[in-house]
């Protein structure tokens, strides 16, 4: 990714065949002498249930469901993701890390 207005903006979009639980979220960032950065995620917003940053931060009982389109009327559940940019850092390049779990339903 590439830094908008200070922030790195990430779109997971479900798969059409799959319903998944996703719990948390974390973008890191490898700095050139190998260290990795933890980026803020600064928001998190559903396509359909709105705002679920709170629901992103922590590893816990909490999670959102996301719905592919096989289980909607045919449009893919997303949620958009910003990350904090630090400008002052050059990121040599980026890890994405999910928790949760995700079904393919058949």
């Amino acid at each position: 990714p590439f830094a908008v207005n200070n922030q790195y903006l990430l779109r997971l979009t479900e798969h059409y065949k799959t319903i998944s639980h996703i719990d948390k979220v974390r973008l890191f960032g490898r700095i050139a002498n190998g260290r990795l950065i933890l980026l803020p995620l600064l928001s998190a917003t559903h396509s359909e249930h709105g705002r679920v940053t709170s629901l992103l931060w922590f590893s816990d009982d909490r999670w959102v469901t996301e719905l592919g389109a096989d289980h909607t009327n045919g449009i893919s559940e997303y949620i958009d993701l910003k990350f904090l940019a630090f400008w002052h850092l050059t990121f040599t390049e980026f890890i994405f890390v999910i928790e949760g779990n995700n079904a393919f339903v058949k």
